[in-house]
């Protein structure tokens, strides 16, 4: 089964669109469930940036950074102003607002007095396009991206070093670079696997499994997640055994792209193909908002019980199970078209059709 250039796309927007409900899934339910995820669904993000970009299309890095800060930094500052928003409006909320929490925040990206925890990607997303432009300047791009590859791994084991270098000499806050550009690193290692390896990935991905098998290889790629422990991009943990990060994510990634490819391919699979394709395609959106509607989902529920915790405890799984439906089914196709007509009235101001 080869992958023909009409499905080449749909197959990669059917793997963002699994993608992002692998997210949401993390996110809601309890971490010794979850944490597998995390080991794949972030970087399997990264990796299919890498492979759909044009690098003809962008051998001009102002262009680059242009055309990705209209394309990321904007919907950041949407989601984040409407987030704004929405804290002003609860109680609770608002009173974690301070312009200083916020400027600490825009400086680590950690959007916590905000409930949005998850705008961190955007800017994330974005320094590794910025890190991606620098190795291009280099006049051999395979040296500078091998550099970033080098640097990427040893942040794998220098952390606790970092930490200590970062807490007696430099005193940055939470320990990290500013704007993740760490994370950025170990995100740019996922991007330049796309797009170097492009036509093996294609290649791979192509080979014909069944349905047993595929599941088969996500749970062993589910059980290695679990054995090597708690993995998060965003506080920058990589297991118990970090030098297994890399090859449990790829593995995670291949295993997505395959079932992705198979879904795509399948007749019977038509209408699962259009509602993932949906998500898909509506991923970074979706992702911005999922965890401030979380927050929301959470605290209401909460409300609505007298913030009775026993109660919450007792039946924490079916929250979870909740919270997990509501937002991937009901909150996100509304977030999308609130978004689209936030979307279509600053393009009007722009003067734009």
């Amino acid at each position: 089964m080869g992958i023909n250039k009409s499905n080449y796309i749909e197959w990669i927007d059917v793997a963002k669109g699994i993608g992002i409900i692998l997210v949401i899934a993390g996110h809601t339910f309890c971490l010794s469930l979850s944490y597998p995820l995390y080991t794949f669904h972030l970087p399997l993000f990264f990796l299919l940036s890498g492979l759909v970009f044009n690098e003809i299309k962008y051998q001009d890095s102002c262009l680059l950074l242009r055309t990705k800060a209209k394309q990321i930094l904007l919907p950041w500052f949407i989601m984040a102003t409407l987030s704004f928003m929405v804290c002003l409006c609860l109680p609770e909320w608002r009173q974690d607002l301070s312009w200083k929490h916020m400027l600490t925040e825009l400086y680590t990206t950690n959007t916590n007095s905000i409930q949005n925890s998850s705008l961190w990607y955007l800017i994330c997303l974005y320094v590794m396009f910025v890190l991606y432009s620098l190795t291009c300047r280099i006049k051999y791009k395979k040296w500078g991206g091998i550099f970033c590859i080098v640097i990427a791994l040893l942040l794998l084991f220098i952390k606790a070093p970092f930490q200590w270098l970062s807490e007696n000499y430099l005193s940055l806050p939470d320990n990290r670079l500013p704007f993740k550009m760490d994370t950025a690193l170990i995100a740019l290692v996922f991007f330049l696997v796309g797009l170097r390896f492009k036509t093996t990935i294609f290649t791979l991905v192509s080979k014909t499994y069944s349905w047993i098998v595929l599941l088969i290889l996500f749970l062993a790629v589910y059980i290695a997640g679990r054995l090597n422990g708690w993995t998060n991009l965003n506080s920058f943990d990589f297991g118990t055994i970090p030098v297994l990060f890399y090859p449990i994510s790829l593995c995670g990634i291949y295993v997505v792209s395959c079932i992705s490819v198979k879904i795509s391919s399948t007749p019977i699979c038509k209408r699962l193909k259009s509602i993932l394709l949906f998500y898909g395609r509506n991923s970074l959106v979706i992702f911005g908002f999922q965890s401030l509607f979380i927050r929301m989902y959470l605290y209401f529920f909460n409300h609505l019980q007298g913030l009775d915790m026993q109660l919450y405890q007792n039946y924490v799984f079916y929250h979870q199970i909740g919270a997990f439906f509501t937002v991937t089914f009901i909150v996100s196709p509304l977030i999308v078209m609130l978004y689209a007509q936030i979307k279509k009235l600053l393009d009007i101001i722009d003067g734009k059709n």
